[in-house]
């Protein structure tokens, strides 16, 4: 950007700037105040670079200029009084300008929802960009010396979901720069001390790149997206590819490892490594495999999408492979104490935790965690396998009575609808058959229950 600004302004280190100073806090704050002195109508600027680094988000550094663009006028209209300030203050003539501009457009539309006000006159107020709409132009601009300011950023605390979405849509809209801003962001991450909720681990990044020493930082939404399409491109082949006798390449090894942990993070990522198990499961190299999840902080967040593919193997050479691989890693990896599989990233008061704990099924308690929710997409359901314990389903049928009303009936179907299909039809029946707070109405095929008085 430095070199844009010397392109457009026509000056040199010939010129005289080295006698004008530098632009602090307090020198902005001093030209702020004379041009609002000299404003005849209302102005708000906003404002970027590295006075709003200084005046906003507290980065002490001296910058040459004041990245600014007007929001009610053009530049063209207020260019005469700002070099009458330039002048008065012995700051160089393009003190305040629009260079930074080019990179506006990749900003979120509900950028001014997070400007922070630095200066308020009687005509003049000045709005520097959120820390996020900063990162967003840094990375942008992916200039070596943006990478302090975007670390600084990120330690004063940036809530990543926005710049990651911001990101990703000017993916897909074909933004010209979004790969190399992927990539500095990449190495900001890199280079910071970690994000909360997870802590900092050494990283060992392996042949294709991504990390195989535990995670250093919550994923990303263009990681995760980016991992839903790696599993579901490297799954079952579509009907043109299998006439063709075209097999889809499987996933690396190492990205499996990896995947398997960011699925304690992200439900939509369990149900889709779960989906690709399914298919290749049964295929993996078993000695690679363990040797990866060594590295990664819980080897045995695996074992749960395994085991729901274990229920829904379509064959019993499947289920006995799928059994082999599942009893490799409960003998490499001890059980240790149950935790719930997927990590709360806000804190949990006991009611809800003591919930979780009460509907656990069966794969999550088998491999060690804590959990309810079928991993298996719709579809792909087992059958003829009842997962949830005696308990846990006594738990859900006396909470869905408690929600009915006196003399509401309800049907078998629709007490396996609370049960999330994790309950066989014939179990169901017993259930409700055997229940002493129910009375049953009408012959088997069409029966239905209500609570008895």
């Amino acid at each position: 950007m430095a070199k844009a600004k010397d392109s457009q302004s026509g000056k040199s280190s010939a010129s005289g700037r080295s006698e004008e100073k530098p632009i602090d806090a307090v020198t902005a704050r001093e030209a702020f105040q004379r041009l609002d002195e000299l404003l005849k109508k209302s102005l708000t600027l906003y404002m970027g670079g590295g006075t709003s680094m200084v005046m906003a988000h507290g980065y002490p550094l001296a910058t040459s200029d004041v990245d600014a663009l007007p929001k009610q006028a053009s530049f063209e209209e207020i260019d005469d009084i700002v070099k009458q300030v330039a002048r008065e203050l012995s700051l160089p003539a393009d003190w305040l300008n629009p260079y930074f501009s080019s990179f506006t457009h990749v900003l979120p539309p509900d950028f001014a929802s997070r400007v922070v006000r630095v200066f308020d006159g009687k005509f003049l107020k000045v709005d520097a960009f959120g820390r996020e709409d900063m990162l967003i132009m840094k990375c942008f601009a992916h200039r070596p010396k943006d990478l302090g300011h975007a670390r600084a950023l990120l330690k004063l605390g940036v809530q990543m979901n926005i710049v990651d979405a911001a990101i990703e849509t000017c993916q897909e809209r074909g933004v010209p720069g979004v790969e190399k801003a992927i990539e500095f962001l990449n190495a900001v991450a890199k280079g910071a001390r970690g994000r909360r909720g997870l802590s900092v681990r050494d990283e060992s990044p392996c042949s294709d790149g991504c990390s195989v020493k535990g995670l250093k930082r919550l994923p990303r939404n263009l990681e995760l997206n980016s991992a839903y399409t790696e599993l579901e491109s490297s799954g079952p082949p579509e009907r043109e590819e299998r006439r063709a006798g075209r097999e889809r390449d499987p996933l690396a090894i190492p990205k499996l490892a990896l995947y398997s942990q960011w699925a304690r993070l992200d439900a939509r990522l369990a149900e889709v490594l779960t989906g690709y198990l399914l298919w290749k499961g049964a295929n993996l190299e078993i000695g690679n495999l363990l040797r990866e999840l060594s590295n990664q902080p819980w080897p045995r967040a695996i074992l749960v999408p395994l085991r729901f593919v274990e229920l829904a193997a379509a064959s019993g050479f499947q289920r006995i492979a799928i059994r082999a691989v599942i009893e490799s890693i409960e003998e490499a990896f001890p059980a240790k104490s149950n935790d719930l599989f997927f990590i709360p990233l806000q804190r949990m008061n006991r009611v809800v935790l003591n919930e979780a704990i009460g509907l656990c099924s069966s794969p999550y308690v088998r491999s060690g965690f804590l959990g309810s929710a079928s991993l298996l997409a719709k579809g792909r359901q087992p059958e003829g396998a009842t997962t949830l314990g005696a308990p846990i389903r006594k738990r859900i049928l006396e909470s869905f009575l408690s929600r009915l009303s006196l003399g509401e009936s309800f049907s078998v179907e629709d007490y396996l609808a609370e049960c999330n299909g994790q309950v066989t039809r014939r179990q169901a029946q017993r259930d409700l058959e055997q229940s002493k707070r129910l009375r049953p109405k009408g012959h088997t095929r069409g029966r239905r229950y209500e609570r008895a008085v």
